[in-house]
């Protein structure tokens, strides 16, 4: 059982400015944390679950690559190098799943083409309602960012037994 987790969004507040915030540099080290989705992630991790980082960048801006890791490193440095798996924006992050999607291979996003892709190639996708991007048009599992870290928790191991 894989756990694959998007980062700006979802484990990162998401900057609610309409600027392209992903252009300045240093923007990406000092995003907000979302303490209860980083919290229900470490739990997954304490319970033996295999969980990736799985995150869309500009390649334009090559500080991006540094930035995300060294957020990671302050924040979630129980996910090592090898599970910090970095797609160009626009790409599917299926095509960069080690070893190919598994039906039980959960991605938790918050960006509906994420989730509709994944599902779409036969993986299991739940939708983080971050406050900016609720109008849901995923009709699949949804967990809330601001819910109760064992409702995070739980959404995830209980969504990956159906």
């Amino acid at each position: 059982m894989r756990y694959f987790v998007d980062m700006d969004g979802t484990l990162a507040v998401y900057p609610s400015t309409k600027e392209a915030w992903w252009e300045v540099k240093g923007i990406f080290k000092f995003l907000t944390p979302q303490d209860k989705v980083i919290k229900a992630v470490k739990r997954l991790i304490e319970n033996g679950h295999e969980v990736f980082i799985l995150s869309a960048y500009n390649p334009d801006f090559a500080f991006a690559l540094d930035e995300k890791n060294h957020w990671l490193d302050e924040h979630l440095p129980e996910v090592d190098l090898a599970h910090r798996i970095y797609t160009r924006v626009g790409e599917s992050k299926v095509a960069a799943v080690p070893g190919g999607l598994k039906a039980t291979d959960v991605l938790l996003d918050d960006y509906n083409k994420n989730l509709e892709t994944w599902h779409n190639a036969g993986g299991k996708g739940i939708k983080l309602l971050n406050g900016l991007n609720n109008r849901n048009t995923w009709n699949g599992a949804a967990v809330r960012a601001n819910g109760t870290i064992k409702e995070i928790e739980q959404t995830l191991i209980n969504f990956n037994t159906i």
